[in-house]
């Protein structure tokens, strides 16, 4: 809110002739004179600004928590079962939301995906799901609890 105040003054000259009782009645010098020099009249401006505070309450969301699995391979199957049985939850349990989004965001096909195998026995590793024209290949990394976890899932060409 913006807003302003002006404070009424007089003529300095005039209210120091008056103490010294040299302006008479009408606010002009006695003695016929005029003051020789002008004086200002000052003036002061008040500008007040409103501000409002938001307080917003944030209670942060639980960590996910996944199942462990001992090895590479393990998580990627229970991935790649709980995609097959359109189970959104279980798989959940042993990968990350951004791996579901991506592999649930393409439909499961009956018969199309074989599983090829992963680079290592520990991670991290990458273990893939082939397909007659592409693989899924399932990034896996240790579990912040132990085991293993699928963080990533990339969607490409056979290769």
């Amino acid at each position: 809110m913006r807003g302003s105040v002006r404070v009424a003054t007089m003529t300095l000259g005039c209210a120091a002739a008056l103490a010294l009782g040299a302006c008479n009645s009408s606010g002009t010098p006695s003695g016929g004179g005029t003051l020789s020099s002008p004086i200002a009249t000052p003036t002061v401006t008040v500008t007040a600004t409103a501000t409002a505070t938001v307080t917003k309450t944030v209670t942060p969301k639980p960590a996910q928590t996944h199942t462990s699995f001992t090895t590479p391979k393990a998580a990627a199957e229970h991935l790649y079962n709980a995609w097959k049985n359109d189970d959104r939850p279980g798989a959940l349990q042993g990968a990350t939301k951004y791996a579901v989004d991506s592999l649930f965001a393409t439909g499961w096909v009956d018969n199309t995906y074989f599983f090829g195998g992963c680079t290592q026995n520990s991670g991290p590793s990458e273990c893939d799901y082939n397909t007659s024209s592409g693989a899924y290949r399932m990034m896996i990394i240790p579990a912040p609890g132990g085991g293993y976890l699928v963080d990533e899932l990339l969607i490409g060409n056979a290769g």
